[in-house]
């Protein structure tokens, strides 16, 4: 198993920033097979995830610093590739959707933080909405 301790984003940054973040950090680790970790001053999992020659494979979580999930997704050959959901710091889904080789694609749902549901939007047509 590796720990990095090295990428040190706030779950407050945007989504595009933190995977640039991680991607530079796992790029330092070429050719690695096997459990990944990474973990928060406090001790708490930060990320977690398996890696098959040095890129993301499978199932991904991602925390925030107080251990709840911030994020869920399924990577194939480093890139976003399957379902995916994304958490309020309550543990309260944000979004739901799909990716296809490290794109949004398909439709996508929005939740507000108190859990009402907000909408779909179809993200090949419209984008991606703002979701605070």
């Amino acid at each position: 198993m590796v720990t990095l301790l090295g990428v040190f984003f706030s779950c407050g940054q945007s989504h595009d920033n933190q995977e640039k973040l991680i991607q530079e950090e796992l790029a330092k680790d070429n050719g690695y097979t096997g459990d990944f970790e990474e973990k928060y001053p406090n001790g708490l999992l930060k990320i977690q995830g398996r890696m098959v020659n040095g890129k993301r494979e499978g199932s991904w979580k991602y925390f925030y610093e107080d251990g709840m999930l911030w994020s869920r997704g399924y990577f194939r050959n480093d890139l976003y590739h399957g379902a995916s959901s994304v958490y309020y710091p309550n543990g309260t889904l944000k979004m739901q959707g799909n990716y296809r080789e490290g794109k949004s694609i398909g439709v996508w749902s929005f939740w507000a933080e108190d859990g009402r549901f907000i909408k779909k939007v179809d993200v090949e047509k419209e984008g991606f909405p703002e979701v605070d």
